[in-house]
């Protein structure tokens, strides 16, 4: 199941376990910060992408 898979599963249906994202906990910049960029407006998709494949994740993006 893809992450966008398990996400809508989840909000259709509830879960054991809470779905969290380390961008909305880590603050604004979460993966700036993680790929080693000064500012947020630095961080490409592809930064974004690569930070998130580093961790067991569901990546919430938002554009």
């Amino acid at each position: 199941m893809t992450p966008r898979e398990k996400f809508i599963n989840y909000v259709k249906n509830g879960g054991k376990e809470f779905i969290c994202s380390p961008q909305i906990g880590a603050g604004a910049g979460f993966d700036a910060k993680m790929s080693g960029k000064t500012w947020y407006s630095d961080a490409t998709y592809l930064d974004t992408k690569a930070v998130c494949q580093k961790f067991d994740m569901v990546p919430l993006l938002y554009f």
